[in-house]
């Protein structure tokens, strides 16, 4: 499946509608050494999960996935309209868990 049919895409997303792209832009990987790396990232991850329960740990990726998509949007808008295109992946929803990680301890 070509990248373009299931990426962020401000102008697919806000004036298309295609709202499915929220989430396949978060979970679609093109190449082995992205999801080695988030597959690594998860297993490091893994105390939250025995901390909050695998169903608040779904949940809370699932939250972070829509509140980064939420914020790419916004950027988008803001660059659109000053200048600019900001680039926003599913590394910040991991660098969020990150920090509740270290909220926690």
């Amino acid at each position: 499946m070509p990248v373009d049919n299931v990426s962020f895409s401000y102008d697919a997303v806000v004036n298309r509608k295609e709202l499915y792209r929220i989430v396949t832009a978060s979970i679609a990987h093109f190449d082995l050494m992205h999801i080695g790396f988030n597959l690594m990232s998860m297993w490091q991850l893994g105390s939250l999960e025995e901390t909050y329960g695998s169903n608040v740990f779904a949940f809370l990726n699932a939250d972070l996935v829509v509140i980064t998509m939420l914020i790419c949007i916004g950027l988008y808008y803001y660059m659109m309209t000053y200048g600019g295109q900001p680039q926003i992946a599913f590394q910040y929803e991991l660098f969020m868990l990150y920090i509740s990680l270290y909220i926690y301890i």
